[in-house]
């Protein structure tokens, strides 16, 4: 299938200290088919192993690392990512690295994403009660922390 993007599913995540986890996260997102990352690092006092553990997988151009300093910039790295990347990908998430998407049924994650937002959108008496969506969306995918 021919796409506009660059990448498919991209994920930005802001760490601190997460080295000891970050290398496993990586791997599971990208295994079920996340395939750009983008890593914002807020002052963690780890940063020499961090930057060691995302070497390779940003030689790969899988990772791109942005050191963001300061206190409560998880929204700035959002809106950073947002604003340089949001044409470089079909789907971006918002994770933290302690999150994990977990595919229901065994599917493919751009196929349960391309389901949900081919989803009707909930009936105008239903705006406040986002139950029937909520189980739909359950059935198909979860976040784990």
């Amino acid at each position: 299938m021919e796409t506009l993007f660059e990448n498919e599913i991209a994920l930005v995540v802001c760490v601190k200290n997460e080295s000891p986890y970050i290398g496993e996260w990586l791997e599971y997102h990208h295994q079920i088919g996340v395939d750009k990352f983008y890593i914002y690092d807020n002052d963690s006092e780890d940063r020499a192993e961090l930057q060691k553990i995302l070497a390779p997988w940003i030689e790969s151009n899988i990772v791109e690392y942005s050191e963001i300093p300061g206190s409560v910039v998880q929204i700035t790295s959002y809106m950073d990512a947002l604003e340089k990347h949001r044409f470089d990908c079909r789907y971006m998430g918002f994770l933290d690295a302690d999150e994990f998407i977990v595919p229901k049924q065994n599917r493919e994650l751009i196929d349960v994403i391309d389901e949900i937002f081919k989803l009707p959108p909930p009936p105008e008496q239903k705006l406040q009660d986002s139950e029937s969506t909520g189980d739909v969306l359950d059935q198909m995918v979860r976040i784990a922390s």
